[in-house]
């Protein structure tokens, strides 16, 4: 059996290396790895091996097409990373503990927004590079409608949450809304063109 071994540690066995980020070993150090963190740095660093790339609009995971339901892309547990700047035609559905870095990339939602369902799913955010971004147009008749629809948790530690839909639009335009689940905001911006950057429910939690 494997021995216990803390996050990220280097073990040494007949001159081979295994790697162990916490929740999985890896025989070679990953090309894209460091903390879920403000700095992004190397205290307790997590293996993002999950590339994310797009082609006419649809989305990709190392190579291979995403997982699709309802016409929503569905994130299953996993650490992603942009290994472009990627654009999509459809919402993207938060499966239990997706950690996601923006890699200095844009992820551009177009009319289409990301939604982190009921508690137990978990979104963090984060940026290695200096450019990070989320942005789009997304905005309709709900009241808590937002590019980032939290109903479970979402965890901001760089990059730019940006909603830029345009001044005539007279539905709900934030960057995130919170809909009876729970925000963090370490590090980054959000930003909303022309609504209030976060909205919550009276059933939300957030902190900044």
């Amino acid at each position: 059996p494997r021995p216990t071994l803390f996050p990220y540690t280097t073990l040494f066995r007949s001159h081979s290396v295994v790697l162990y980020d916490g929740e999985k070993y890896y025989n070679d150090k990953p090309t894209h790895s460091h903390d879920m963190s403000v700095e992004c740095g190397n205290e307790n660093i997590i293996a993002f091996d999950k590339a994310l790339t797009s082609q006419d609009g649809n989305l990709y995971i190392n190579g291979e097409a995403a997982q699709t339901a309802d016409n929503y892309y569905v994130l299953p547990a996993g650490n992603y990373y942009l290994a472009e700047n990627v654009s999509l035609n459809g919402d993207i559905y938060i499966l239990n503990n997706v950690k996601l870095c923006l890699n200095g990339k844009t992820l551009n939602m177009g009319e289409n927004c990301i939604e982190i369902h009921m508690f137990g799913n978990i979104l963090s955010i984060c940026d290695c590079g200096a450019t990070g971004t989320i942005t789009g147009a997304h905005c309709n008749s709900s009241s808590v409608s937002a590019l980032l629809m939290v109903m479970g948790e979402c965890k901001l530690y760089g990059g730019t949450v940006h909603n830029n839909t345009s001044s005539d639009q007279t539905d709900s335009t934030s960057a995130i809304s919170v809909y009876g689940g729970d925000v963090k905001i370490f590090g980054g911006k959000v930003i909303a063109e022309h609504d209030n950057a976060i909205y919550t429910t009276p059933a939300s939690t957030s902190s900044l």
